[in-house]
């Protein structure tokens, strides 16, 4: 069966249209939760939610890229999909549950967790149902259309519920509720979509053959590993070495750079599946002409984005957050410059290295800015506190380009 290719330039422009969406979905949401949690409140969201990112990349292993990159190739064949489907899907399901045996051996002995445990098992939930939804199914289809409109639709209800249950300081638990319900009514219309839509649905299959894609995803595991690490150390670092309130600023200032390298990212993503399916042909110049014309609308539209939050860092704190974060700004000058570095690293890792098969180099870069990410951290948070955990991730963007 030869399925029709989609139009990369529509794919991108859908994704773009998410990631807009998930950009405004903060910018309604963030305002209003920052103000009525207050920044101690607001520090323990994210201080747990930091301890549920890596819990998640347990989980996940390094699987989603693997998927969509291996599965791309071989799309058109739907019961050879069906198997590759069936071991990968089985290997996402054994890493969950082991990633939940280390939650909860976290939570019952590190006694700094007592006032977070709540907080983390409502947060949670998102782990296990990223696992049951498959989305990458969805990717490595392309199916940008469906995976735009249900982001639409589950996050506006995420929204709504939002507004409904959180009132005051103390409704935090009701917060990390209504952030976490979207992202499971989204994987439960994926474990639909991908059954009537492309007639295919994992079982759990327990086998020798699954073994042959232990080696390429656990290099990739590494990769998220060490890449998360540098993402969520500082967060995670602060917390530890200094309070809730201090992690309050510092989230303030991470979310507004983090929207801003999504919406960047997003033009990336859609190429993975495509340039993994061109691969097969063998056509280098056709590939080569492609990956020049990513890489020319990319800087077009990075580097004025860079600049404009360079020059717009104390607007968006009082927009987005209000005058009680303003200590956020400097962090977020500091981010402004991570903006290209860590973008043009993102073209160069997901849009040519990752299809290229070239991930025991993807690791070892990650690894090497994770590490330094982590001793910059323990040397400069305890004199700089949040501008030091700004310019730790200055620094290791600038090492992983």
């Amino acid at each position: 069966m030869q399925l029709k290719k989609p139009s990369l330039k529509i794919n991108a422009v859908l994704n773009v249209v998410k990631q807009c969406c998930m950009i405004i979905y903060p910018m309604i949401t963030f305002p209003y939760a920052s103000r009525v949690l207050g920044a101690e409140n607001y520090g323990k969201i994210n201080f747990s939610n930091s301890i549920i990112s890596y819990i998640s990349l347990l989980a996940g292993l390094g699987i989603t890229n693997y998927a969509i990159r291996e599965g791309a190739q071989i799309r058109s064949e739907k019961n050879k999909l069906q198997s590759f489907i069936n071991e990968v899907f089985s290997l996402n399901l054994c890493s969950t549950i082991f990633a939940y045996l280390c939650l909860v051996v976290l939570v019952l002995f590190w006694p700094k967790m007592e006032s977070y445990v709540s907080v983390i098992w409502i947060q949670s939930f998102v782990v296990l149902f990223t696992t049951l939804g498959m989305d990458w199914i969805n990717s490595l289809y392309e199916d940008y259309l469906y995976i735009t409109l249900r982001y639409i639709l589950c996050q506006g209800l995420a929204i709504i519920l939002m507004f409904l249950l959180v009132k005051g300081s103390d409704d935090y638990i009701w917060y990390a509720f209504s952030s976490m319900i979207g992202t499971v009514i989204a994987n439960i219309m994926n474990m639909i979509h991908i059954y009537k839509t492309w007639g295919v649905f994992p079982k759990f299959r327990w086998s020798a053959s699954m073994i042959r894609h232990l080696k390429a995803i656990m290099i990739m595991f590494g990769s998220s590993i060490a890449s998360l690490i540098y993402i969520n150390s500082d967060i995670t670092i602060l917390g530890i070495m200094t309070n809730d309130t201090v992690v309050g600023y510092y989230s303030v200032s991470s979310k507004v750079y983090t929207l801003v390298k999504q919406l960047m990212n997003a033009l990336l993503i859609v190429a993975i599946p495509r340039i993994a399916n061109e691969l097969t042909d063998n056509n280098d110049e056709k590939i080569t002409y492609r990956l020049n014309q990513i890489f020319q609308y990319l800087i077009l539209l990075v580097l004025p984005a860079a600049m404009g939050l360079g020059v717009l860092y104390k607007n968006m704190i009082l927009l987005l957050a209000g005058q009680e974060y303003i200590r956020s700004a400097s962090s977020l000058k500091i981010l402004s410059l991570a903006l290209v570095f860590a973008t043009l690293a993102c073209f160069y890792i997901n849009v040519i290295m990752l299809p290229f098969r070239m991930e025991a180099k993807i690791l070892k870069a990650t690894i090497i800015s994770a590490g330094l990410n982590i001793i910059l951290n323990l040397i400069l948070i305890p004199f700089g506190q949040e501008n030091s955990a700004a310019f730790t991730t200055l620094i290791s963007e600038i090492v992983m380009f």
